[in-house]
């Protein structure tokens, strides 16, 4: 049997940005603080899925760019543990599409650690990293 999680790109996790721009000014740069929505593609419906939507700043994106997936989702990881983030999850009675609306409290608490980006992880169990490539589990979105 086939590992479906092996073909992860785009097909299983679909996150869009729903927002208003607010334009303060040509010369400033204008942190949204948009309706994220993440939606489970079909064929993967009624999988169990986890995903973490952590705010992060500028200065920390390297460090999260280079943070394997496997370690965040280990039980009692630290970065899991200390991150701002808000978690949905999908499989079983939860529905296929879910949103963190703009309205959620965690973006206040982004905004006042200056949240420039939103960190998207899944917990896909049976996922195999491609030798080589790039863990298409972690989606990195700017803010601006």
């Amino acid at each position: 049997m086939k590992n479906p999680y092996k073909r992860l790109p785009f097909r299983l996790l679909s996150l869009t940005l729903v927002a208003a721009a607010l334009l303060a000014g040509c010369s400033k740069t204008v942190i949204l603080q948009p309706n994220l929505n993440a939606s489970i593609a079909p064929a993967y419906q009624g999988a169990s899925i986890q995903v973490d939507l952590i705010g992060i700043n500028s200065s920390e994106l390297t460090t999260w760019r280079s943070k394997p997936i496997d370690d965040y989702f280990a039980p009692g990881d630290v970065f899991r543990r200390s991150a701002t983030k808000a978690t949905l999850h999908f499989g079983g009675d939860k529905p296929g599409s879910q949103s963190l609306p703009a309205s959620d409290p965690v973006w206040q608490q982004w905004k006042a650690k200056a949240t420039t980006h939103v960190v998207v992880l899944a917990d896909l169990p049976g996922y195999n990293l491609p030798m080589g490539g790039v863990d298409l589990r972690r989606q990195i979105i700017p803010l601006s």
